[in-house]
């Protein structure tokens, strides 16, 4: 799986993230596979098109991205023109976890943490659910 948010998904000025679209893989021939970026998302509903709220500090760090990688299409590429690949994201995790002694966290666990301290800040969840349908199955056993 690849993360595929694009420059056109982060919308700056609104401070929105925009999730309308996703990697696959397609045949290419009768041996290989191909990477290809289609507009719809896994379920082809319109539910798994989302949108997701910014804080200053993520489009300080969109902007800084946006520096770093200069006319590239993705936010987060791998080291050509692709997107990076989530596996990818957890292997760097581990290292930083490693590197200051922690335990290894994946993006699963971050996410669920993160949950997790949404809810015990009070953020309700049906506001969070309308961007992360996932949030109350997180936090329902806290």
């Amino acid at each position: 799986m690849h993360i595929c948010i694009t420059w056109e998904d982060v919308d700056f000025d609104r401070k929105i993230l925009h999730i309308r679209h996703q990697i696959v893989t397609k045949p290419k021939d009768g041996k290989n596979r191909v990477c290809v970026d289609v507009d719809h998302m896994k379920s082809r509903s319109k539910a798994g098109k989302r949108d997701y709220p910014l804080s200053d500090y993520a489009i300080d760090v969109l902007r800084q991205l946006q520096e770093i990688n200069g006319d590239k299409k993705y936010v987060l590429n791998s080291a050509g023109e692709n997107p990076i690949e989530t596996n990818k994201i957890n292997e760097h995790l581990k290292e930083y976890c490693k590197a200051i002694g922690i335990e290894p966290r994946s993006s699963h666990k971050i996410r669920f943490a993160a949950c997790t301290e949404m809810y015990r800040n009070g953020v309700d969840e049906k506001n969070h659910s309308d961007t992360n349908g996932s949030f109350f199955s997180y936090y329902k056993g806290i």
